[in-house]
């Protein structure tokens, strides 16, 4: 593997729950702390700043550091455990996948369970899971105390298993955690990838926490930055799978190129930073192509509402079933992310930024 993969791997791998993200933290600070500041805020998100030609304007470029995850509830007196979700989770892609849980005696393997559909009445089988309905085993069996073994309490967190591979194609990598390693690694891949060129600005790489269950570190961060400028670098929507119009013929696709964020929920991207970041991609024919989201969203809807406002949007990286233990993205997407906000970064200087903001 190249340099970029293995810190790919590593980043994505790393145990990071809402609330619990000082492992991604500590692999970003390596490869940042040779020609960044480097700074938290109060609640754990991760501040490089990179400063250019000018102190102003201040442009900050955000992914967030944590991952849809779990925390143990209650533990039964069978050793059972039951959980609560941190994030999105669709009950149904859980069954019979493992977790890696983590105690005060280090960190384990569990498989989440429910009952079989052998014993599963027709009518039931029909039903839509609660998450009620899921339990984890970490090795219950006769004559072994799991909770002992494995120091289990309420308030443990627990993450997906779902190590780094690469698929028949080359350019497709699959994991746990592309949302939103990804855009971690896009901010502060741009800060390494800004030592090569001038750039009229102050850029400011950050990770933020808790986005999962509700932006958080998005305010707190923003709150301490207060940039002229903020983009947030996610993850897309891949639609170019089977039950989506259009297949691999849409825009939205593995391969597709950066993904502009016009709309997420009920938040418009700022018109103009979305027009100057389309033209940017057109002058310079970086692979992109606009997108929206119906349900969920990133942390720019928080930067944008910060202090008196941020003109703000979002970059992202088509993946297919994020949320999930088997998240899958192409390279050549984070590539083309990574370029697009390299050249939009370099343009960035004062007389712009008065513009897109009016």
């Amino acid at each position: 593997m190249d340099d970029r993969t293995l810190f790919l791997k590593e980043i994505t791998e790393a145990f990071g729950p809402p609330g619990l993200e000082d492992a991604v933290a500590a692999i970003l600070r390596r490869r940042t702390e040779g020609f960044c500041q480097i700074g938290r805020d109060n609640i754990g998100s991760f501040i490089a700043t990179k400063k250019g030609t000018s102190a102003e304007p201040k442009v900050m470029v955000a992914g967030h550091m944590d991952e849809v995850a779990f925390m143990v509830t209650d533990v039964e007196p069978s050793g059972f455990l039951r959980m609560r979700p941190l994030g999105g989770w669709w009950p149904h892609v859980l069954l019979g996948q493992r977790i890696r849980l983590r105690t005060r005696k280090g960190e384990f393997l569990g498989i989440v369970g429910s009952k079989p559909p052998h014993d599963l009445k027709p009518d039931e089988r029909k039903n839509v899971l609660e998450f009620n309905d899921l339990f984890v085993d970490m090795g219950v069996g006769q004559g072994f105390d799991v909770v002992e073994a494995t120091g289990v309490r309420r308030g443990d967190f627990a993450v997906p298993h779902g190590p780094f591979e690469t698929l028949a194609n080359p350019n497709q990598h699959v994991v746990k955690a592309w949302d939103n390693r990804i855009g971690c690694a896009l901010a502060v891949d741009l800060l390494s990838e800004l030592r090569k060129a001038d750039h009229p600005n102050t850029v400011y790489g950050v990770a933020t926490v808790q986005e999962e269950i509700g932006l958080r570190g998005a305010a707190t961060c923003a709150e301490q930055v207060m940039p002229d400028i903020a983009f947030a670098v996610d993850v897309g929507i891949a639609r170019d799978t089977p039950g989506y119009k259009g297949g691999d013929k849409c825009q939205e696709r593995l391969g597709g190129g950066a993904s502009v964020l016009l709309l997420e929920g009920h938040v418009v991207s700022h018109p103009r930073l979305v027009r100057f970041v389309l033209d940017v991609a057109e002058e310079e024919k970086i692979p992109h192509h606009t997108t929206s989201l119906e349900g969920g969203g990133t942390d720019a809807a928080r930067f944008q509402i910060t202090g008196r406002g941020i003109p703000s949007m979002a970059i992202c990286v088509p993946s297919r079933y994020i949320h999930s233990h088997s998240s899958l993205l192409d390279r050549r997407d984070y590539e083309a992310a990574l370029k697009l906000l390299v050249a939009v970064v370099r343009r960035l200087d004062a007389k712009t930024v008065a513009r897109i903001r009016g």
